[in-house]
């Protein structure tokens, strides 16, 4: 029951993943609409310490839905998107403040959907692990072969 409980808490962790890093993607493409409007300029510093937070953010959902959840399924998929999706997210975030401003969309962009990757296949793998568990007899099986004496 409690591994149950676990795994329910890892796939909700997984959804709020998804959720937070295509609220990131959404958020950057939307971002340059809104400077064009008149009131758009005010929201604009804004939305850089938004940045910064969800550079906080992400690792922590990463880190209490990812790990659990290769130690069930034992797959490093999620991992390594979650490593190469986080490194252009943080890029991307940081540029605002560094020199390679133009590509700050594209590394955000692309970050924030190889973090939806990482946590949409690691909820598959985690539900693959799941349903083969779930096939599996209870207790312990043995198989025994014919063995002529």
């Amino acid at each position: 029951m409690k591994d149950n409980n676990k795994n329910s808490f890892v796939s909700v962790l997984d959804n709020l993943g998804i959720f937070n890093s295509s609220l990131c993607g959404v958020h950057c493409l939307i971002t340059p609409f809104l400077a064009l409007l008149p009131i758009g300029g005010v929201f604009i510093g804004f939305w850089h310490e938004l940045n910064l937070v969800s550079l906080v953010i992400t690792p922590t959902i990463a880190f209490f839905s990812l790990l659990p959840a290769h130690a069930i399924h034992g797959k490093p998929w999620p991992g390594g998107l979650f490593v190469l999706g986080y490194t252009l997210f943080a890029l991307g975030c940081l540029g605002h403040f560094f020199s390679f401003i133009p590509y700050e969309l594209y590394f955000t962009v692309c970050g924030g959907a190889l973090l939806a990757s990482a946590h949409l296949v690691n909820a598959h793998f985690l539900a693959k692990a799941q349903s083969s568990l779930a096939s599996e007899p209870a207790g312990i099986s043995c198989q025994v072969s014919n063995v002529r004496l």
